[in-house]
């Protein structure tokens, strides 16, 4: 009898904890300063690491034009890093930044803003990405076609919230997202290549997943 109560107690934590589990794009979530070790630390809001350190943010001129973009490292000691290794990003408290490929983490380990929505889908802009390879193993560098226009060195990059899966927004990628929506894949076809707002689209299918979540829910 004594097993049978304590198993039954263990049941009644475990569902409460999972029906009270906290997701870092959830409406009016307060974020946890901390560094996190994997995607999974980030999707629940939860770092591994307490934060104890500094945001420092740096311009870096790539591609052949001296493009200017925006990245974020860590203000950490070289030892402490490499006890550290291998991250996923950090939360300052006040934003979120990534590197979903997983670097070992060094001073001069560079992340990117990620910008959340509810939804499916958040996303953040990166530079270099291999089309096509695995975002974790990726090797060469390449240069993209942008909404900014050709050879741009620069791209959305879209967090599926749910699975971790890191999509490129390109033409190719882009439309499969849109083709449930008549609406927006037929303006996406109708513009020009160097003048489609991929920004635009990726705001948009993140806010209409989170519609089509609400209604799944009611």
């Amino acid at each position: 009898m004594k097993n049978f109560t304590l198993l039954l107690v263990l049941l009644f934590v475990v569902c409460g904890t999972a029906y009270s589990q906290k997701y870092i794009n959830e409406r009016g979530i307060r974020l946890k300063p901390g560094i996190y070790r994997t995607f999974e630390e980030l999707k629940t809001n939860s770092p591994s690491i307490a934060w104890k350190y500094e945001t420092v943010e740096k311009t870096e001129k790539v591609g052949s034009w001296d493009y200017p973009h925006q990245v974020y490292r860590i203000s950490i000691d070289h030892n402490e890093a490499q006890q550290i290794g291998q991250v996923y990003g950090f939360c300052d408290g006040n934003k979120v930044y990534v590197s979903p490929e997983g670097p070992t983490l060094t001073s001069e380990t560079t992340f990117q803003q990620l910008i959340i929505h509810e939804g499916q889908y958040s996303w953040f802009e990166g530079t270099y990405w291999n089309i096509g390879t695995p975002i974790h193993n990726h090797q060469s560098k390449v240069m993209w076609r942008t909404s900014r226009g050709r050879g741009m060195p620069s791209t959305y990059h879209l967090i599926d919230m749910f699975a971790g899966n890191v999509i490129c927004v390109n033409d190719k990628n882009i439309e499969a997202l849109l083709a449930k929506y008549p609406d927006l894949i037929g303006q996406f076809r109708a513009e020009k290549k160097g003048d489609r707002d991929y920004g635009y689209y990726v705001h948009e299918i993140s806010k209409r997943s989170n519609q089509e979540l609400k209604l799944a829910h009611q």
